[in-house]
């Protein structure tokens, strides 16, 4: 007995992220984890999760999968748990059990591939489905999207160009912005289990186009009805604008259908060579429209809005630790490291696309957010285009400040108004 339990204990001490690679899981970091598609089940590429120091796994696709590594295997290779522990045992240290005892028959060995197979058929055509749903309900939003931009009007003498010159965008003649007088504000109801309207807002329209340069989603600004800035939208229910911590429950600006890693072309691609890319419309236009003032060309420059961050340096391979050291509380109250997208891109995933008649580009950073997380966001970004063969270089505003703020202190300046 103690010989078997010597060899049970060898198994139980195998290193997880070994024997997850024996069993053709393809992982990647993510944070403390690593992360991939599951042998057994496939499907997502995070579903399978993998904690080499708490030395457990969890599988997303299959409730209560999880345990240590004798329970990895038993879950992939779709052993039984109480009969087939000691066949698990002996595939990961690759020794039968030292006492002679029966692991697994010819018999038993042949109907658990078989269960294991028909499994992998039932995922595939359950994923199958989901897929098809999916596609069929991405479409739908698509072509509504498409038909909310197509009943846009153009800015100009609008609520939305008032808006723009309220935040120091005077010259916004040229841009691919439209504008719509009243459009309902969605929310998910928990209660309903459906959508709910939170009212109906002027808004402020720009396509978003794919990789392939046709129109994938639609961003939208909600304005306030009366004055000229961003909508404040309340909770239809509890009538809540904020929460605890005083941030806006809704966000003013929303993008409706499939955005991917789609971009908005601020201004037409006419074949330009040089591109600038911001992550937000008014950080963007504001370099624009500072250049117009200083008498400097701008139709041959091609203005992208990213949209996010994230998807201005697309994925990273892995997060990493603040490089400040910075931390905050868990739900326990825990002090823990922060850890934030590295540096370094995810090859395997997409990111933004430039027209490929772009060779030089430069990243509009932004100084009003973490200074770390724009760093490693834009590096990434530099990187994606480089390999590209785009010549890629940053700009950055005042600490503390983006593009737009620069520009409206500009203007308060100009007219001798105190910022």
């Amino acid at each position: 007995m103690t010989a078997r339990a010597d060899w049970i204990d060898e198994a139980r001490r195998a290193d997880m992220l070994e024997v997850a690679g024996r069993l053709g899981a393809n992982l990647r970091r993510n944070g403390r984890e690593f992360v991939g598609p599951c042998p057994l089940c496939g499907g997502k590429s995070d579903k399978l999760s993998v904690n080499p120091q708490k030395r457990v796994f969890n599988c997303g696709h299959d409730n209560g999968a999880g345990g240590d590594v004798v329970d990895l295997v038993c879950h992939v290779m779709d052993y039984d748990r109480s009969s087939g522990f000691l066949a698990a045992c002996e595939w990961i240290n690759g020794t039968p059990p030292p006492d002679g005892a029966k692991t697994e028959t010819a018999a038993q060995r042949q109907d658990r591939e078989r269960r294991a197979e028909e499994r992998r058929r039932e995922l595939e055509l359950e994923g199958a489905r989901n897929k098809a749903a999916a596609d069929k309900f991405r479409d739908k939003e698509r072509k509504r999207a498409y038909e909310l931009w197509m009943s846009g009007l153009p800015i100009h003498d609008t609520h939305a160009a008032r808006y723009l010159e309220a935040r120091g965008i005077l010259h916004h003649q040229g841009l691919r912005l439209r504008f719509i007088p009243a459009a309902t504000y969605w929310v998910w109801s928990k209660k309903r289990k459906c959508f709910i309207s939170a009212g109906a807002f002027p808004v402020m329209t720009a396509a978003i186009v794919g990789p392939d340069g046709r129109f994938a989603a639609l961003h939208q600004t909600f304005l306030d009805p009366v004055e000229p800035r961003k909508a404040i939208v309340a909770d239809p229910v509890t009538g809540e604008t904020h929460d605890a911590d005083g941030r806006l429950i809704y966000p003013a600006k929303k993008v409706r259908g499939p955005r991917g890693a789609g971009v908005i072309h601020l201004t037409r691609a006419c074949g330009q060579a040089e591109a600038r890319v911001g992550e937000g419309i008014e950080t963007t236009a504001a370099v624009r429209d500072a250049m117009i003032d200083e008498g400097r060309p701008v139709d041959g420059i091609l203005w992208v809005v990213a949209v996010s961050l994230g998807n201005m340096g697309g994925p990273a391979a892995e997060s990493v630790p603040h490089p400040l050291g910075l931390k905050r509380p868990d739900a326990r109250g825990r002090m823990r490291s922060i850890r934030i997208p590295g540096p370094e891109p995810d090859w395997k995933e997409p990111g933004m696309v430039l027209p490929p008649t772009v060779r030089r580009a430069l990243l509009l950073c932004d100084g009003d957010s973490d200074r770390a997380t724009v760093d490693f966001a834009t590096l990434r970004g530099a990187a994606r285009f480089a390999r590209a063969g785009v010549d890629t270089l940053r700009a950055w505003p005042t600490d503390g400040l983006d593009f737009n703020d620069m520009r409206r202190a500009e203007i308060a300046a100009r007219n001798g108004v105190c910022p």
